[in-house]
């Protein structure tokens, strides 16, 4: 929802509007549609979302990965102690600790994405 937000307070939504009239130029209505190439384009922009969406994740990946495997050493020294009902409030804490820390160079990236993205459907000129 804060992605949606920030579309509009920016009005990127207005880029969405005009990739949607300059497609009419790409693929004009009643021609044939080049296959090879959309199929091409969807590939490459769905490996460039995926990578897109672990950069964005990072942050989070990162710290669970660490926090789970201090957990888990934990487990393995003091075994009487349980693990679970200290770890998740704390993990809870973390991660939103990192999510607030992080929350403003994600959405600058995702926006940037967002906005290179539409720009190539844009007609030059």
């Amino acid at each position: 929802m804060l992605a949606i937000a920030m579309i509009f307070l920016t009005d990127t939504h207005h880029l969405m509007f005009q990739a949607v009239v300059d497609s009419y130029s790409l693929f004009p209505p009643g021609q044939s549609i080049p296959f090879g190439d959309i199929s091409e384009v969807l590939v490459r922009k769905s490996t460039e979302s995926m990578v897109m969406g672990f950069k964005l994740a990072s942050p989070a990946i990162v710290f669970a990965i660490t926090f789970n495997t201090a957990l888990a050493l934990l487990n393995r020294l003091v075994p009487h102690v349980q693990v679970f009902f200290v770890g998740v409030p704390v993990q809870i804490l973390g991660g939103l600790g990192i999510l607030s820390f992080a929350l403003p160079a994600i959405m600058i990236w995702f926006l940037r994405y967002y906005s290179d993205g539409l720009q190539a459907f844009l007609a030059p000129g």
